[in-house]
């Protein structure tokens, strides 16, 4: 469940879910049904991003992914076709991460091709894990 102003759902009406509000480190730019989203850095938020924009192209054939990925037209993929799992595990151009369906794996681009391998605001600004250095030690686990 989430809270919202009254005045965020009042003024946009029934055009609500159109007008994103948030205080995440992106701000909402523009929503093309089909076609993509645009997020841009949000200078008023509580965190800065590493990146100034961000945009999700809606691609629904994973074929056409896989082929816009090895382009290098996008640098992040879901789902990746499982014909293609082993072929690209074997690569030193991605990283796979495998959950336990091959088919909602997940695949980035391997960021040591853009020399940031090792900084911490490229991996949080991709999404990765954090290097283990720059974890705390007082962390809890259960």
């Amino acid at each position: 469940m989430s809270t919202f102003p009254p005045e965020a759902i009042e003024q946009p009406g029934d055009d609500f879910a159109d007008h994103p509000i948030g205080t995440g480190p992106f701000e909402f730019v523009e929503h093309v049904p089909d076609d993509h989203v645009i997020l841009r850095r949000n200078e008023d938020g509580y965190i800065t991003p590493y990146l100034d924009e961000v945009v999700f192209l809606i691609m629904p054939d994973n074929n056409t992914s896989m082929i816009a990925l090895e382009a290098g037209e996008i640098d992040y993929m879901r789902n990746v076709p499982p014909l293609d799992v082993s072929r690209l595990d074997e690569s030193e151009d991605y990283v796979l991460y495998h959950h336990a369906c091959p088919v909602a794996s997940q695949l980035k681009r391997h960021l040591r091709h853009c020399g940031v391998s090792t900084c911490e605001s490229a991996r949080k600004a991709a999404g990765l894990p954090r290097s283990p250095s720059a974890r705390p030690d007082n962390r809890y686990s259960a």
